[in-house]
């Protein structure tokens, strides 16, 4: 049997306040690493024209509200591409950095960051040691390492465990 309920907006947004003040954090480290350099290579003052919403939770009047006071300087919260439009562009943004092959000057206008949701590390043969390797919130493309030492000199391979630390 289908569970249905109806709650108060106010306690929507008690209850989701938790989860937005996590995003507004990461919007804040995401926005506060954006460094746009000019033609020359000078830093220059970074400024955004348009937020772009997709997914669903973009749509909770409480998020919007949060970007708006994040972005007042953005009338408007543009919320009508398509979702499956804006992750290809952004794939297509990332693709472009990576290859090396497009000048960031050409990027300026349609750039588009990513971070990590969870740390991501390897999880030790104890089985509770966690080594993290990013961390939490890190730029996108991002590059970790870390060093370990076999426990036997004849030791014929290893196995790592790659975990997400989702902070439960």
């Amino acid at each position: 049997e289908a569970y249905s309920t109806t709650i108060a907006q106010e306690e929507f947004n008690t209850t989701m306040k938790p989860l937005i003040d996590r995003v507004q954090n990461l919007i804040r480290k995401v926005v506060a690493r954006v460094v746009m350099k000019d033609d020359d290579g000078r830093t220059t003052k970074t400024t955004m024209d348009e937020v772009v919403l997709v997914g669903g939770a973009t749509r909770v009047p409480a998020v919007q509200t949060m970007l708006r006071k994040e972005f007042p300087s953005i009338p408007d919260l543009c919320s009508s591409l398509s979702a499956e439009g804006a992750v290809a562009q952004g794939a297509a943004i990332q693709a472009a950095i990576k290859s090396g092959l497009v000048p960031l000057s050409e990027l300026k206008s349609a750039m588009m960051l990513d971070a990590l949701p969870h740390a991501i590390g390897v999880l030790l043969p104890d089985g509770k040691t966690y080594v993290p390797i990013l961390e939490k919130d890190a730029q996108l493309p991002a590059m970790g390492y870390a060093t370990f030492t076999l426990a036997d000199i004849h030791q014929s391979g290893v196995t790592v465990v790659a975990v997400e630390d989702v902070g439960v």
